[in-house]
């Protein structure tokens, strides 16, 4: 998964659970991979990383569900993770 030019590539995954998956920053900005919508957080976040210019940051679903992921820097930047 990588966050380049504004935006998660890809937008969407669908993963076993388990899985985990790893957030490459090629931007020349700090992201965040949290989970909510349009750069709002949902109230108890169960992802919640920040990714320095260059960093990388993962994180492992252990719970199957459809996990709504934003940048809280950049509202712009929705995806979702699909988990089986």
């Amino acid at each position: 998964m990588r966050m380049a030019s504004f935006a998660f590539v890809p937008n969407s995954l669908s993963i076993a659970r388990g899985s985990t998956v790893h957030f490459e920053n090629r931007d020349p900005v700090e992201h965040t991979a949290t989970e909510g919508r349009d750069g709002i957080a949902v109230a108890h976040p169960i992802v919640d990383l920040r990714i320095a210019i260059g960093a990388t940051g993962s994180f492992t679903f252990s719970r199957p569900g459809v996990y709504g992921l934003t940048c809280l820097i950049h509202p712009t930047m929705n995806m979702t993770v699909v988990v089986r």
